[in-house]
């Protein structure tokens, strides 16, 4: 398995074994809850589970290819990134609990899960982190998925067009 693939892996599996550790303490029933015993915890899982499947997906000799793929990456952690921060805010803010150390490690993977893909290049080489590497890498992504939605739907009207039938033979 490619180095990039390899540890962005890695890291979502252990992000998505920190949904079911405690993320929240000290409320008004004294007990510790697990993002899974919520639905934004539900959330969470989902998109660890969507970035371990893309990494899995594939030739997994190649880095995430460039396009949907990793563009799905950069969203899933990005919203796990903000979710997370969302989280914390709301408990410091107000009384409702303490965040615990479940919520801080799904944090952490999601925040390297979104910068390990442009870090890594093909020959498995770390890159120095950039943010004009990060904003590339990110803008790369968008003109590929264009690309590969206006592909998918060409040939989508191609098979529909394959399919339908001329008017004067229905009527017969």
């Amino acid at each position: 398995m490619h180095a990039q693939r390899l540890i962005t892996f890695i890291c979502a599996s252990i992000g998505l074994i920190a949904c079911f550790l405690p993320w929240t303490g000290g409320d008004l029933t004294g007990s510790n809850n697990a993002a899974y015993e919520f639905w934004w915890g539900w959330i969470a899982i989902l998109q660890f589970i969507t970035i371990i499947w893309i990494s899995v997906s594939g030739n997994r000799k190649k880095t995430i290819p460039v396009g949907l793929a990793r563009l799905s990456v950069f969203l899933a952690s990005g919203f796990i990134l903000l979710e997370t921060l969302a989280l914390i805010l709301i408990m410091v803010m107000f009384p409702f609990g303490t965040a615990l150390y479940g919520i801080y490690i799904a944090l952490a993977m999601a925040i390297v899960t979104l910068v390990v893909p442009p870090m890594i290049n093909a020959k498995g080489k770390i890159l120095s982190p950039q943010a004009s590497n990060l904003a590339e890498d990110f803008g790369n992504n968008a003109d590929r998925t264009v690309q590969q939605i206006d592909h998918l739907s060409q040939q989508v009207r191609e098979g529909w067009n394959q399919g339908k039938e001329p008017n004067d033979k229905k009527q017969e």
